[in-house]
């Protein structure tokens, strides 16, 4: 039996249901903030398993979130960084420090996605 996840937004929580491969259950209710720190809490446990192999957008997996975030630049005055907050609705902001190299390698790399022709930039797909 494969491990199944289910969860639902009901009356202002996240209800998460989540049944393992051996029919194990277990039912929680989370407000909007520990949902989100649940998830934020996942991803640094994660962090620690070896990391998959490949390059980040060549993954064949679907991503695990996909959108158009807002966002907000700003200088991070302990460390000088650059900071930048995303937030993809409906989840809590993630704020990112940039040194000077990251930052130089993320302006150069979206000003050539911006220099190339927005036609040139879009795949058609022929049925």
């Amino acid at each position: 039996m494969p491990a199944e996840i289910e969860v639902n937004a009901i009356s202002g929580e996240v209800h998460f249901k989540i049944e393992d491969d051996k029919g194990e259950r277990v039912h929680f209710k989370l407000d909007r903030r520990m949902a989100s720190a649940l998830v934020v809490m996942g991803l640094q446990e994660l962090a620690r398993l070896p990391p998959p192999e490949g390059e980040l957008l060549q993954d064949p997996e679907r991503p695990l979130l996909e959108g158009r975030p807002s966002f907000q630049v700003a200088i991070d005055h302990q460390s000088g960084d650059a900071l930048v907050g995303f937030r993809l609705h409906p989840l809590s902001a993630l704020h990112f420090l940039f040194d000077d190299e990251l930052t130089s390698k993320l302006v150069r790399e979206l000003s050539e996605v911006l220099e190339t022709p927005r036609p040139a930039r879009v795949q058609r797909i022929r049925s």
